[in-house]
């Protein structure tokens, strides 16, 4: 091949080549335009897409928004509806508290104006009285200091009312020269019953030691001799559940203070159903120690009425002396201090009858024989006398007691007083405590004896009634005849109960004793109403004879 040639063929082959590359050339641009159409659409799509999620966006933004508004708008009338509600309650609030305001000093005024009137009563109808006596001046004068003021025998039953005084005089003058009397110095008349006024008396010393323990002088003896000196200070007894104060004025008692938790004021009113629960928590977190002021409180709060605040005060001070006849441990610590004067109360009974009472509340059987000595000890009575008046005994007690005469022991006292055992020896007690009685001659004690052995005749006795219980008579679980009356049902009811109750046989841990007695209580309750009904009583017997 020439060069002619070569050249030639070297210029063919390069326009194959180029055509060739041309070729390549135009298909990359092909497919470079369908990706960029491609790619344009894709992003439309995208677009398309944000455009539809902003619009989304915004319109839930602005639901959103219209919805916090909505809501704003509710929440502040709401709060407008409570600010209204909070200032209509606060003025009904602000209306009652004044209306009670004004009803309390209303009730205060009426009260005074009472008991001026009563005042002014008792000193006219006093002055009547004195001059219609024989041999009385045209104008009668005061009784003066040292003048013993007689009272006529029978039940002590609180105050004199001025329509009772002029029943009682006559009496009282045809037996002032023939009756003992208790003392020398003059004795006070009976008080009424509210809350003290005027300054508090001057603090005395007490005529006991000032320091001691209630195992030597206990709460009974410790009433009886504050009220025989003319005590007038503090009492403060530390026991082992809580410390108790006791104000005296002029020898009665006139307040009274507890740690206790169960004789707070709110919590005595709780158990009295006087508050609500609700109210009991409440008047938890107040501040007020002074029972009486706590009381106005609750009347001022509505939850007790006007009425009721003297009985719940009066029933604390009571609550708390009552504590006092349990525990013989306590020890005791007298000061000089005159009682508070807003918190002093008049209690309705004379201080020997609230030594009896404690008693009778409070001591057991077996404290009874350990201070009386046993049924062999000689009891007489004081050489100037007592008046059985100021403890508020039944017309039963007071015969009892007129049995002591200094030549029978107390097991011939209680077979001949007519009463069970234990309600006679809290009658000689309470005589005892108060000075009425003395013991002449010591009896010797029993044996000690447990529990069970002590109870083991009534043991018996609540077996046999047990099975009385199951045999279903009414006539025999009562003990009576088929032909008794109402009153001898209720008279043996009341005995049984007494007698088959199981506060008398706490000392016996017998689960077995306890259901047995909880039935036979049951099933006296039954019979006594079934048989208290005279057409069912018959019925019923005719039906057993049947």
């Amino acid at each position: 091949m020439n060069r002619s040639e070569t050249i030639r063929w070297l210029r063919e082959g390069d326009e194959t080549a180029l055509e060739s590359l041309w070729q390549q050339a135009d298909e990359a641009r092909r497919r470079l335009e369908a990706e960029a159409v491609e790619l344009a659409h894709r992003r439309s799509e995208v677009q398309r897409a944000s455009e539809e999620v902003r619009q989304k966006l915004a319109s839930e933004r602005a639901a959103i928004e219209q919805e916090e508004q909505k809501a704003k708008e509710a929440a502040e009338a709401a709060l407008r509806q409570i600010d209204e509600e909070r200032a209509q309650a606060t003025r009904r609030a602000q209306q009652t508290r004044e209306a009670r305001e004004e009803e309390l000093r209303r009730a205060r005024d009426q009260r005074e104006v009472e008991q001026q009137q009563i005042r002014l009563r008792e000193e006219e109808a006093q002055r009547l009285l004195e001059m219609k006596r024989p041999g009385a001046p045209a104008e009668a004068e005061k009784p003066e200091k040292g003048r013993v003021r007689p009272f006529a025998s029978g039940k002590w039953r609180g105050p004199l009312r001025v329509t009772e005084m002029a029943e009682r005089v006559a009496a009282n003058d045809a037996v002032t020269q023939k009756m003992p009397v208790v003392a020398e110095a003059d004795e006070p008349p009976e008080p009424g019953e509210g809350f003290k006024t005027g300054e508090p008396a001057a603090p005395t010393e007490p005529s006991f030691a000032p320091r001691g323990s209630l195992a030597q002088l206990d709460a009974a003896a410790l009433l009886c001799r504050s009220f025989d000196g003319r005590l007038t200070g503090r009492i403060d007894v530390f026991g082992l559940d809580a410390q108790r104060t006791l104000w005296f004025e002029e020898g009665r008692l006139a307040a009274a203070a507890s740690t206790s938790l169960v004789e707070r004021l709110e919590d005595i009113a709780l158990r009295g159903g006087l508050i609500s629960q609700a109210q009991h928590h409440a008047l938890r977190t107040s501040e007020e120690t002074l029972a009486r002021r706590l009381a106005l409180q609750m009347v001022e709060l509505g939850y007790i009425r006007a009425s009721e605040l003297y009985p719940l005060v009066r029933k604390r001070v009571l609550e708390i002396a009552f504590s006092l006849f349990l525990d013989d441990s306590s020890t005791y610590v007298f000061t000089g201090e005159s009682p508070p004067a807003e918190e002093r109360v008049v209690l309705p009974m004379h201080p020997y009858a609230l030594a009896a009472e404690g008693i009778r509340r409070k001591f057991s059987t077996a404290r009874l024989w350990a201070r009386l000595g046993g049924p062999a000890t000689l009891l007489r009575p004081r050489a100037q006398g007592f008046d059985l008046d100021y403890f508020g005994l039944s017309a039963r007690e007071r015969r009892l007691a007129q049995t002591v005469d200094g030549l029978k022991t107390v097991e011939e006292i209680l077979f001949e007083g007519g009463l069970d055992e234990s309600a006679a020896l809290k009658v000689l007690y309470a005589l005892a405590a108060a000075g009425a009685v003395e013991i002449a001659v010591l009896g010797r004690a029993a044996r000690p004896q447990s529990p069970r052995e002590a109870a083991r005749l009534d043991l018996a006795r609540v077996a046999e009634k047990y099975n009385q219980v199951v045999a279903g008579d009414y006539f025999q679980m009562l003990g009576l005849r088929r032909d008794a009356t109402a009153y001898e049902v209720r008279e043996s009811y009341d005995k049984l109960a007494r007698e088959f109750h199981p506060d008398r046989f706490l000392g016996l841990s017998d689960t077995t004793l306890f259901n047995r007695l909880t039935e036979i209580g049951r099933a006296l309750a039954e019979a006594a109403d079934v048989l208290a009904d005279d057409s069912v009583r018959e019925e019923y017997a005719r039906n057993l004879l049947d």
